[in-house]
């Protein structure tokens, strides 16, 4: 199997345990991710590379982020993921990139990113919800980071915590290869959602009534899938299809 057809096969899984962890049938999924029936069942089949628009609705119709959509199971305690293997979800033309590496368990949901900013590279993020607390540490090279017309420059052996409210901008003005890891922690608001929201799908799954989309970190319009947004990794940078963008990772 390809790594492309193992990652179409882990997404359609993920989709599928969900949608049936939340009673729901492929009619209600479709209809609330707005998609036909047909492409649902060949998403969770693992015959279709679904656009980053498609999963996009289909995790807020899941009430779940991003990452869990395309992030492998682990029935162990630990789990261990190797940089190089995680998914590319932002690269500039200077060879700059970001990796998803790792999203704890519901209803945290904290990410685990590793940047690499080349020399010359910025990246511009946008507003989170209130509450968003993003923290940074450098590993070689240094970073400037900006928020608020507020300038703050990291090198390597410091760390920084940003109110990702505000938007921030992340710049190397160095000569050299600025990597950091990224921790991006919703708000306490958000996770709560999530928590009324699952318990409402568990009571709903006794009545047969559809699961309740969660708005908990919708920010955007449809057209961009919000959990990236939030990110401050915009949908318009990342790859077309999902699958395409891991098996390039």
């Amino acid at each position: 199997m390809s790594n492309r057809d193992t990652i179409a096969a882990t997404v359609g899984g993920n989709i599928r345990g969900l949608r049936q962890d939340r009673a729901l049938t492929l009619t209600e999924l479709a209809e609330q991710a707005g998609i036909s029936v047909r492409t649902l069942v060949e998403i969770e089949g693992g015959r279709a590379n679904a656009s980053l628009a498609t999963l996009g609705g289909l995790a807020d119709a899941l009430g779940v982020d991003f990452g869990r959509l395309i992030q492998g199971g682990e029935s162990r305690p630990s789990r261990i993921v190797h940089i190089a293997d995680a998914a590319v979800l932002w690269s500039d033309g200077l060879g700059s990139e970001a990796r998803h590496l790792l999203i704890s368990r519901e209803p945290q949901s904290v990410e685990l990113l590793q940047w690499l900013l080349k020399p010359g590279g910025s990246y511009e993020a946008q507003p989170d919800p209130d509450g968003t607390d993003i923290l940074l540490s450098v590993s070689s090279g240094a970073l400037t980071l900006t928020a608020e017309d507020h300038v703050s420059q990291l090198t390597a052996g410091t760390a920084g915590h940003i109110v990702s409210s505000t938007g921030y901008t992340l710049a190397n003005t160095g000569q050299a290869d600025a990597v950091f890891t990224l921790v991006h922690i919703p708000p306490a608001a958000a996770r709560a959602r999530y928590t009324r929201t699952v318990a409402k799908s568990q009571g709903n799954a006794l009545s047969g009534a559809g699961f309740g989309i969660l708005a908990g970190r919708v920010l955007g319009s449809g057209k961009a899938y919000v959990a990236l947004t939030n990110r401050g990794i915009p949908i318009e940078t990342v790859n077309g299809r999902v699958a395409q963008a891991l098996a390039d990772s």
